[in-house]
């Protein structure tokens, strides 16, 4: 399963900001400005929180920066990810639409494809019950199916095969956070940031974790 959902939540408001950051904004007015927003459905997250980022954007400056083009991406970035962090932590109705987004990930999938796999998959397991990649699929329908404890089964197998498979634990921390059981999705989470030299997916997990930390508080 490749994770290509959320890190869009850091990356897209950076493809708006054409130049670099100076001190510049408060959490506080962004936070506030998120929290009245009108645009109520989660479909609006990136709206939202883009709409009260005039602040952050008009204080970059490429001038006072010195920063080239590359630089100045990943400065932004970075910054954007600081900002999401706190966000997070600090803002109740961000972290709010930050944590169902995550849960209804799986709400607007086109499963059109994985549904004419199934029956192949299926019986390939009933031959080879150690292929992982048709265990993780499975394991997938399994969730649209509602069924979580058949899809834990399955993810659990998957890395029992393969303790270093990194679209298992993004799968089985997803049905442990769907299912409630948020400490152990925090595990897994921390688990795969071990695991993974993808820096995209290591950024996903500290938010991750940041994300239901807050919730056990």
């Amino acid at each position: 399963m490749k994770n290509k959902v959320f890190i869009i939540l850091i990356v897209f408001f950076c493809t708006n900001c054409s130049k670099g950051i100076k001190k510049w904004y408060s959490e506080e007015e962004i936070c506030e400005c998120y929290s009245e927003s009108d645009l109520l459905k989660l479909s609006d997250f990136d709206s939202k929180l883009g709409d009260c980022l005039s602040d952050f954007n008009n204080g970059l400056n490429t001038d006072d920066l010195k920063l080239d083009k590359d630089e100045l991406k990943l400065f932004a970035e970075s910054q954007i990810f600081k900002l999401t962090e706190i966000l997070i932590q600090k803002c109740p109705a961000y972290q709010s639409d930050f944590n169902e987004i995550f849960l209804n990930k799986y709400s607007k999938r086109d499963t059109t494809d994985l549904i004419k796999k199934i029956d192949s998959i299926t019986y390939k397991l009933n031959g080879d019950k150690n292929n992982v990649t048709d265990l993780i699929n499975l394991a997938e329908y399994a969730i649209l199916q509602k069924n979580l404890n058949f899809a834990l089964d399955l993810a659990n197998k998957a890395i029992k095969i393969n303790p270093s498979i990194e679209s298992g634990y993004l799968l089985r921390s997803y049905i442990y956070q769907k299912k409630g059981s948020l400490s152990k999705s925090i595990e897994d989470y921390k688990k795969l940031e071990k695991i993974t030299n993808n820096s995209d997916l290591k950024l996903l997990c500290e938010l991750m974790i940041l994300n239901l930390e807050q919730q056990l508080k």
